[in-house]
């Protein structure tokens, strides 16, 4: 998913919610999560423009499992993915 789809899907989670879902989860959960960073990893991902910053494992993993979502939310969840309990 690039292009416009993207930049929807991006606009609508960081700038309508003010931060993603997965930000807000992390720090209910303790971890706080550094949100431009998030933003800036989702951003490279999709293939749109980001401020080239330095994204730590934590923020660009956080980062992956969005862009995963977004991409596969529509697909059947393989076995193997709800067994292991982790992102596949």
């Amino acid at each position: 998913m690039s292009g416009p789809a993207a930049r929807r899907i991006l606009e609508r989670e960081f700038q309508d919610y003010g931060k993603p879902e997965a930000v807000t989860t992390s720090e209910i959960e303790g971890e706080i999560l550094d949100r431009a960073s998030v933003q800036s990893s989702i951003q490279r991902q999709l293939g749109l423009a980001a401020d080239g910053r330095r994204v730590a494992p934590k923020e660009q993993g956080t980062a992956e499992m969005m862009v995963d979502l977004y991409r596969t939310f529509s697909a059947p969840l393989p076995r193997k993915c709800y067994l292991a309990g982790t992102a596949c």
